[in-house]
């Protein structure tokens, strides 16, 4: 798999475009991308309490009249060769919805919780995850309260998804905490209740972040992977 020096992709962002292009995912720290509130690396103390937030937008670059749900995976990589448990799916670690926690993201249309077409309620799967060596594997997934849709437009900028790092007792010190970390979305999959699918495998403006950017450690481009939890979802629309 190609990877990318982080330090390397940093030097180029200045030559983004300001406007966001599309299709493609973004995510940062603390806002969206674009709010002028984002961050796209996070340094922190590690201590036994805290939470820092991730949120994730996007582009689907076409119109999807009937929007039923949405299925995500992204990867947290170390510059370890074997990723530290600290970084494990768990609820003492990850925390994910549909909603939006923070309250920021001002600049993008919320489709989960204020659709033109005014659903009463989504579900959020939850998150999921597997260590695969030196890294982990996150996927979680969201839906519309079955028989409901949303219809969204090819060209809105959109918000997706709320992420949070959470600190717990034994985080003060611990190894995993303390390491140069990536999270990098991989895959936004769009899909209907028909069986429609609009795959995003590629960023917006920038699709991953850093924890306690240091050197030694690449952040890898997007790597789609087949879908794990839709199913789930598709039950929803039953």
């Amino acid at each position: 798999m190609k990877k990318i020096a982080i330090l390397s992709i940093i030097m180029v962002l200045g030559a983004y475009a300001s406007a966001f292009a599309g299709p493609g995912t973004d995510i940062s720290w603390n806002d969206c991308v674009g709010s002028g509130l984002e961050q796209f690396n996070k340094t922190q103390t590690c201590t036994n309490s805290g939470t820092f937030t991730m949120i994730s937008t996007f582009i689907s670059g076409v119109d999807i009249p009937d929007l039923g749900g949405m299925q995500w995976d992204a990867d947290v990589i170390t510059n370890s060769p074997t990723i530290d448990p600290w970084w494990n799916v768990s609820a003492a670690r990850y925390s994910y919805n549909a909603t939006n926690p923070t309250g920021g993201c001002g600049n993008a249309i919320d489709p989960w919780n204020a659709c033109p077409t005014a659903p009463s309620g989504n579900v959020s799967i939850p998150l999921q995850g597997a260590n695969l060596g030196n890294k982990v594997r996150l996927q979680g997934a969201q839906a519309y309260v079955s028989p409901e849709i949303c219809a969204i437009n090819g060209s809105d900028y959109n918000y997706n998804f709320t992420l949070q790092l959470k600190f717990s007792s034994g985080s003060a010190g611990n190894a995993g905490c303390n390491a140069t970390a990536c999270l990098v979305v991989n895959t936004v999959d769009l899909q209907t209740p028909s069986g429609g699918s609009t795959k995003l495998t590629g960023p917006d403006v920038q699709n991953w972040v850093t924890w306690r950017l240091g050197t030694g450690i690449a952040c890898p481009q997007a790597t789609p992977t087949k879908k794990a939890t839709w199913g789930s979802i598709k039950a929803l629309y039953r």
